[in-house]
């Protein structure tokens, strides 16, 4: 099958809609968890858990950012496009159809 101009440019945007979702969603879920640590800390009044809830939204932070990098850098696509999964099992083996 044969896909003329015009379907892949609507295929290339649907790409990319799908990729600016996924990095949405992923910074929507790690700022709720850094929303929920400070919380955390601002009800303590213990020095060390002070300390220790400032270490974990560090750590979140930093995985929140290498999740987003991973999903934007990705590996390169066979088909080019990164929601079609069973076809770019071959060239991403971490995209499981």
């Amino acid at each position: 099958m044969r896909v003329g101009k015009e379907g892949r440019r609507g295929l290339l945007t649907a790409r990319q809609a799908s990729v600016g979702g996924i990095v949405t969603f992923l910074f929507a879920l790690y700022l709720s968890k850094c929303a929920m640590i400070f919380f955390l800390s601002r009800i303590t009044k213990t020095p060390r858990q002070l300390r220790l809830f400032l270490a974990c939204n560090v750590l979140t932070a930093v995985i929140g950012v290498a999740s987003i990098l991973l999903v934007t850098l990705g590996c390169p696509t066979e088909s080019g496009y990164y929601w079609a999964m069973f076809e770019n099992s071959r060239s991403c083996p971490s995209q499981v159809s």
